[in-house]
């Protein structure tokens, strides 16, 4: 690997590497292909196109200019309009390298920076040599420090006299390898599992193996024999079955493509760590390299599914403190796609600096929060069989009581299975440094809340709630623009009270056994003003 650009990392404006114009180019491909073509059937028209399109890509890049300053990257862009965008290096949250197809082809990697507050990736450098990406990355994360920064005497350890000797001038050298440790690596045969599992589309392939099982054989060849067939009415039987069909093969694609996608996307997904970091490496035709720093990190979460719990399978998520959007499966939150329970909470504790082993033993929520679930399954078998009765008085004038009573039923014992399953998903546990809420019953959450990580101490009472003496405590941390912080869902009103009270004394007491925790003494959030506590 060549040594790093001194350049950019002295403050000196530079340009993106110049690999970036075939990065560009072959990101648009698909226009430069349209518009190659349209050259031959209007050849003035598409090659003025195509001479604009090659002038925007070479002023953009000339006009693109980067450089590292003391406490700021700051980035000029723009052909028309003239931007400057100055990063403060004490916002940063996360740095993260990526290399699609493109950047492998021409030796380059893309970085992108999100900060505090921000509603997307706050910078990015589409094209910057993988040794210059390293070493700002190190710098940017507090691991390195700048090459032209003072060094103070270590003989007389005055900074003054750092101050006045002159920067070496010598090129940067390759910066220090940190020590990172794997932790773990998926392997291919356990991405497909988590595909075939993940949220929603596990419990729609079981939906599905629960179809080909109960549905008569003659519905699959209506259903596939209608299309040499004019279409029936959508309300006849025979449109019912055609539309089930459907269906069933509507969830089998998306299954499919929930697999392939998830293979794709997480690929040699591995997790490494070292003292004041975790990292996660991933993706087959687009490499990711994401860092997230324990500082930033405010919760860890441990999702279980319902087929995965059968499985006794999982995924760990972290919440990160202004981390930008978001989704579930594509950003850094994701520390490890799928596992093995144990290995699941023994991650999560460790993160958050929690010893012991397995999930923690969680207090029961009362049972009035119980009563409340089996009230809703009730009222759901009630409402679905009143629509059926509709429908069934309105196509045939009449009462079908006993298709009604069944329908009634067929609804009202999963039901109340599902109502079983919530209540028992409900849980909470006080560890003292460490708060642990769980809740759910497709998706079971249990989150691992640091009291030092905590912004916002929150009871709230819904009407529902308050007529079963209910409440919800909010454990408010520094969360992702989108998504929820951590809840403790139905605990007794006067005992979210006391709980509230209670932890609002140990809020902001450092933790022990945290990992980073020299990182740790400046709040994740960057502001160390007061916490706003209702009531307390």
């Amino acid at each position: 690997m060549n040594p790093p650009d001194p350049a950019p990392l002295r403050g000196e404006p530079t340009r993106l590497h110049p690999a970036v114009l075939g990065v560009w180019a072959l990101q648009g491909v698909f226009s430069i292909v349209v518009i190659v073509v349209l050259t031959g059937i209007v050849p003035a028209a598409g090659a003025a196109m195509l001479a604009v399109i090659v002038a925007t890509m070479v002023l953009r890049y000339l006009r693109f200019r980067w450089r590292l300053e003391p406490d700021a990257l700051i980035i000029d862009e723009g052909i028309f309009i003239r931007k400057r965008r100055v990063i403060r290096r004490e916002r940063i949250q996360t740095v993260d390298l990526e290399r699609g197809i493109s950047h492998r082809v021409l030796g380059v990697v893309e970085v992108r920076i999100e900060a505090i507050g921000a509603g997307g990736t706050e910078g990015k450098l589409a094209a910057v040599d993988p040794a210059t990406a390293e070493t700002l990355r190190r710098i940017l994360l507090g691991r390195e420090r700048r090459p032209d920064a003072p060094r103070t005497d270590e003989a007389t350890e005055d900074p003054r006299r750092a101050d006045e000797a002159e920067p070496e001038p010598s090129p940067v050298a390759p910066a220090p390898q940190v020590e990172e440790r794997v932790r773990t690596v998926v392997p291919p045969e356990r991405l497909v599992v988590a595909g075939m599992t993940g949220g929603r589309v596990g419990v729609a392939a079981a939906l599905v193996g629960f179809l080909f099982q109960t549905m008569p054989e003659d519905w699959w060849v209506e259903g596939l024999g209608f299309l040499a067939q004019t279409t029936p009415d959508p309300t006849s039987v025979v449109g019912i079955r055609i539309l089930v069909v459907l269906a069933v093969f509507a969830l089998l694609g998306g299954f499919f493509l929930s697999v392939v996608a998830t293979v794709f996307t997480h690929w040699d997904f591995t997790l490494s760590e070292t003292d004041e970091t975790l990292g996660v490496r991933r993706g087959l035709f687009t490499e990711h390299r994401d860092t997230v720093p324990y500082r930033r990190i405010q919760a860890v979460q441990v999702e279980e599914n319902l087929v995965r719990r059968l499985l006794g399978l999982g995924a760990v998520r972290v919440v990160v403190a202004g981390r930008a959007g978001g989704g579930g499966n594509e950003g850094t939150d994701l520390l490890l796609p799928i596992g093995k329970r144990n290995e699941l909470y023994q991650i999560a504790r460790d993160v958050v600096g929690l010893e012991g082993e397995g999930r923690p033993d969680l207090e029961q929520m009362p049972w009035r929060a119980r009563s409340r679930r089996y009230v809703r399954a009730l009222v759901a078998a009630g409402v679905v069989a009143a629509l059926v009765g509709f429908v069934v008085v309105g196509r045939f004038d009449a009462w079908w009581w006993p298709e009604i009573a069944v329908v009634f039923g067929s609804v009202l014992l999963p039901g109340l299975a599902l109502a079983e399953g919530a209540y028992r998903g409900l849980g909470w546990a006080d560890l003292d440094d460490h708060l642990v809420v769980s809740e759910g019953v497709l998706n079971r959450r249990t989150t691992f809340v640091r009291t030092d990580r905590l912004q916002v101490l929150e009871t709230s009472q819904n009407p529902f709630q308050r007529l079963g003496g209910l409440a919800t405590l909010h454990l408010r941390v520094a969360r992702p623009l989108m998504g929820s912080s951590p809840r403790a869902l139905d605990l007794g009103a006067d005992g979210a009270q006391r709980w509230r009270e209670a932890v609002a004394g140990r809020v902001g007491r450092p933790v022990s056994r945290a990992p980073g925790d020299e990182a740790s003494a400046t709040p994740a959030h960057g502001v160390d003003e007061g916490l706003w506590l209702p009531g307390v």
